[in-house]
């Protein structure tokens, strides 16, 4: 989970790293006019706040109940599950806009999308990990902070080389690539996680 939440995570970095050259080269806007490009990220990621705020629990609770009261940390998954596919595809989604030169409103509400899908991996990740660890959690987000920083130092450093080799559109679609490989961790965490849980002190169940 450190592995994909880390991956994905990076995504940040190759957006706020690559939106100023896309708006200024490709779209011709000034250096103030770029900043408040930015805001579209922000409303998506409050956006998302909001919506994790809302079900989260009560996805949570769902599971539960159709456990027959049994609650466990991978019931806090399914929007993560969501969002692995999502954030990948809306990262493709925003090379290729910046390829064709969509209109700017349109690369606008990509650029939101691109906020939402981030927080929804995100938020329901750290919830995982607070109650897969329990009096270690504090541990587990240290994994799960220094996992984020080194891959979010590493993989933006490849956006360069293959936007250079081959465009926008393919170049960022080969990062977004990497996000669908991965894709599938937390629904097999979601599926067995109980299971590989009980093999290790630190996330057995009590």
């Amino acid at each position: 989970m450190s592995l994909h939440g880390a991956v994905m995570f990076s995504y940040y970095y190759i957006f706020s790293t690559t939106l100023p050259d896309i708006l200024q080269q490709l779209y011709n806007l000034s250096a103030a006019e770029t900043g408040l490009a930015f805001i579209a990220f922000s409303v998506g990621s409050t956006i998302s706040v909001f919506f994790a705020n809302t079900f989260l629990d009560k996805i949570y609770v769902k599971l539960r109940e159709k456990s027959k009261g049994a609650g466990a940390p991978e019931f806090r998954l399914p929007i993560l599950i969501a969002g692995a596919y999502c954030l990948p595809l809306s990262v493709i989604l925003y090379g290729w806009t910046s390829q064709l030169l969509l209109p700017l409103p349109f690369l606008l509400f990509v650029v939101g999308l691109y906020g939402t899908t981030l927080t929804l991996v995100y938020l329901p990740l750290n919830a995982y990990v607070v109650d897969a660890l329990g009096i270690y959690a504090a541990s587990g987000m240290t994994a799960i902070i220094v996992s984020r920083c080194l891959m979010s130092t590493l993989l933006p450093l490849a956006t360069d080389p293959l936007v250079r080799k081959f465009d926008w559109g393919v170049g960022v679609s080969i990062l977004g690539g990497t996000g669908l490989v991965i894709a599938p961790i937390p629904i097999l965490v979601f599926r067995y996680g109980a299971r590989w849980r009980q093999l290790s002190t630190y996330t057995r169940d009590a």
